[in-house]
């Protein structure tokens, strides 16, 4: 039996640096922390999965799956404690998933 070989290419990583109010500062790092991870990881993960709810297409197709579930889940009147659970996210990451959602929503609609 032969197996094919998935190659993948190099991951370049560029970095962002930006300014946040001390108040969401500290509800990151707290967040963080009960979810023992990093401040700059967590909010590394809040902004991939905002970028992802937003735009889509963000060469990370878990990612936009796990985006694209949540959004679905919250169409269908799941609360954000359930779609959370279900999709191993955290309340903080849904509920910003909604919200540009809602964002992005709004705006369309003004376009319209």
């Amino acid at each position: 039996m032969v197996v094919a070989r998935k190659t993948t290419l190099p991951v370049v990583r560029k970095q962002f640096a930006f300014n946040v109010d001390e108040r969401l500062y500290l509800k990151i790092v707290e967040q963080a922390r009960q979810l023992d991870m990093s401040p700059t990881r967590y909010a590394q993960s809040l902004f991939e999965a905002a970028y992802a709810a937003r735009h889509g297409n963000t060469g990370d197709p878990i990612l936009e799956t796990v985006v694209g579930a949540a959004l679905v889940l919250w169409g269908l009147k799941f609360d954000v404690p359930t779609i959370a659970r279900n999709l191993n996210l955290t309340e903080p990451q849904v509920e910003l998933l909604i919200s540009r959602w809602r964002a992005v929503d709004r705006r369309d609609r003004k376009a319209a």
